[in-house]
């Protein structure tokens, strides 16, 4: 669905009243508090004192009622921001405009951790527009750094966030070609490899239940599969190589292997993990340095008991 061009430039308000908010300090993690408003015929629209400054504001009709809302991203004028990250905000407000008494008012105020940008896509297909915001920490990892949060509607109208991760890079795709769109967030594991070795792999898939979006991984085996398929085929000739030094040969049969057992680990599929580990560990043993067959082992009984733990705990519910 094609929306209309969003205003990201400051918004006049003329022929009718607007509520100026004034926001004093605050803690990051508590909402900004109204005081006593003052009432504007004209002029730019600034619902807050010289404590904060506006990064970006939006008109938008998000519930597509006709009526459109302020979406209006700032950040505490104290904090210096990164100059690599010039446009980073703390607060997402979102103001209603009150058609009985003329004046916009806070509609929705969360607290925002290192947000970047903000754009508006109907993630649900429910022909609404949801909120998305991007978070980066800063740094040169972008897996580590960048997060994401979807601002929508649950099934009872309530405005709230409806998915949430501070890294793992998520990404918002369809998975399975039902034009609903999923979102993927990504995990590193460099075991005992260099950092720029680092294993990435899709750790979760979230979709939406009416609500929130939430983890199902299974539901999407066929993406896992996939990967998985891949991965054996890579081990299978990492392990029959030949004409590779004892240290190549130990470190891309190790590197192969491992992510066999991440994407397994992923999906869900711990019998195959225990089936293919008892079937490899010998080989593995004998081909490998301590160190590398240790992370191995432990990677494998780590999964194992998180299963156990998990099903013990479903058990006690």
């Amino acid at each position: 669905m094609a929306y209309a061009p969003f205003t990201r430039t400051a918004i006049f308000v003329a022929g009718f009243a607007v509520v100026m908010f004034a926001a004093g300090c605050r803690k990051a993690e508590e909402p900004a508090r109204a005081q006593r408003p003052r009432m504007l015929s004209e002029g730019t629209f600034n619902p807050y004192d010289t404590a904060r400054v506006i990064v970006d504001t939006v008109r938008i009709d998000l519930d597509r009622d006709g009526i459109s809302e302020l979406v209006v991203t700032s950040r505490d004028k104290a904090i210096a921001p990164d100059p690599l990250l010039p446009k980073t905000f703390d607060r997402l407000e979102v103001f209603r405009f009150d058609t009985a008494r003329k004046v916009f008012t806070t509609f929705f105020i969360d607290p925002v951790e290192s947000g970047s940008a903000v754009t508006f896509t109907d993630v649900t297909r429910r022909g609404l527009a949801e909120i998305v915001v991007t978070t980066n920490a800063g740094g040169n990892d972008p897996i580590a750094s960048q997060g994401m949060s979807v601002f929508g509607s649950k099934a009872d109208g309530r405005f709230t966030i409806i998915f949430y991760a501070n890294s793992g890079a998520p990404e918002i795709r369809d998975l399975n070609g039902d034009r609903v769109p999923e979102i993927l967030v990504t995990e590193e594991y460099w075991g005992v490899m260099s950092h720029d070795e680092a294993i990435a792999y899709t750790a979760s898939v979230h979709s939406f239940d009416g609500n929130e979006f939430v983890e199902n991984n299974l539901r999407f085996s066929a993406h896992f599969d996939a990967e998985i398929g891949r991965c054996r085929a890579a081990y299978q000739r990492a392990k029959t190589a030949k004409g590779k030094s004892a240290a190549d040969f130990s470190f891309e049969t190790y590197k192969a292997f491992t992510e066999l057992l991440l994407w397994l680990i992923a999906k869900g599929d711990l019998y195959e993990v225990r089936r293919v580990w008892g079937v490899e560990k010998q080989f593995l043993s004998l081909r490998l340095s301590a160190e590398q067959y240790e992370d191995l082992d432990g990677l494998v009984q780590d999964s194992l008991a998180e299963q156990q733990q998990a099903a013990a705990d479903e058990v006690l519910q």
